[in-house]
């Protein structure tokens, strides 16, 4: 597709974290491609901004909600679903963390590595359903579930990080064996990881390297369009930022009501800050445990993603802590030492100085 009918989309945040191009390549096929072959719909498109192994991934929210409504409706007829799909999500769970477990242990082939994404397919299957379709469900038939659902998703939760760390852990062993930097490896295209694969051919480490600092990535249907040119690039870039700059206030969900004031801090890898302050307000693309202890300190947390069943909302509620979700901005719009009106009982963020 052409770059300025990319870059003309409407496109919403969808997560945001620590996960390299290589995965984001198989999350686009499997958000894209893989959903309709096991489901019959799929999220249809989308698009990741890869930057020295941050990722932020957007998705368009008509074909979110369509997803959504699909299996909402059918949770309407038979709310007996929402128990099997929790319970599907579990055993995905389980099945993709025992699966990593032994597969530490054997070769890294096409084969063993085959049978780990084959593992990960079937459990995005099951936490799509979950995560998307609670968004869309009306009241009455949450208020019944959302305790089952909420316990599914905090139960699933470590396997986005388990599977990175395998991924990462694939990735040492083979920069190892051929003097090449892991960080580099885990920006590999699909392309450039199946040849590894199945030849062992690699790309040159200048253009691995490139790829490192900054990738995107569009899906369209399983498939994949890798934009490395810079004024390409730059075309997406300032579509995804335009607006932001005489922006005062920040809208988002609500996903605990309170009303705070404090100054932002914006922390995007929360392995890289040791000094967050009580009192703060927390910004960042998404929660995950290893943001409880700044969530904790924090006044009011505000995300650029999330749903009902985000990391975030399911903390703020744990917590009872003020915290707006789904802002698809918050983290570029604000800027560290911001002094922000949190009003979460509205859903709106105003920047006071």
């Amino acid at each position: 597709m052409e770059i300025k009918n990319i870059a003309a989309k409407k496109w919403q945040k969808n997560w945001a974290g620590q996960w390299s191009l290589l995965t984001c390549g198989y999350m686009g096929y499997q958000f894209t491609q893989q959903l309709k072959d096991v489901l019959g719909v799929s999220l249809e498109e989308s698009l990741f901004a890869v930057k020295k192994g941050t990722s932020s991934c957007y998705i368009l929210e008509e074909h979110k909600e369509y997803f959504g409504k699909i299996f909402a409706g059918k949770a309407e007829k038979d709310p007996s679903l929402v128990f099997s799909w929790a319970k599907d999500l579990k055993e995905a769970t389980d099945n993709v963390l025992e699966k990593i477990k032994e597969l530490k242990k054997k070769p890294i082939n096409k084969e063993n590595f085959g049978y780990f994404v084959k593992a990960m397919y079937q459990y995005g299957v099951a936490h799509r359903i979950v995560k998307v379709t609670v968004d869309y469900l009306s009241q009455e038939v949450i208020q019944n579930n959302l305790d089952i659902l909420t316990d599914a998703r905090v139960y699933a939760e470590p396997v986005y990080e388990e599977t990175e760390k395998y991924m990462r852990f694939i990735a040492e062993k083979i920069a190892a064996k051929e003097g090449f930097i892991a960080e580099h490896i885990l920006a590999f295209t699909l392309d450039q990881w199946d040849k590894y694969l199945e030849k062992g051919t690699l790309p040159s480490k200048n253009e691995a390297a490139a790829q490192y600092e900054k990738m995107f990535l569009y899906v369209n249907n399983g498939v994949l369009q890798y934009i490395d040119l810079p004024k390409e690039q730059k075309k997406i870039e300032d579509a995804l930022l335009d607006f932001l700059e005489t922006k005062q206030e920040i809208q988002g969900q609500i996903a605990y009501k309170g009303k705070v004031m404090g100054k932002v801090r914006i922390v995007l890898d929360p392995a890289r800050v040791t000094d967050f302050k009580d009192g703060d307000v927390l910004v960042t693309g998404m929660t995950r445990p290893e943001y409880f202890a700044m969530v904790q300190k924090s006044v009011a947390f505000i995300t650029d993603a999330g749903g009902v069943l985000s990391h975030a909302a399911i903390t703020a509620r744990e917590l009872q802590k003020p915290c707006i979700i789904g802002t698809n901005v918050a983290t570029k719009v604000l800027k560290d030492g911001d002094l922000v009106e949190v009003d979460a009982d509205n859903g709106i963020i105003k920047i006071l100085k």
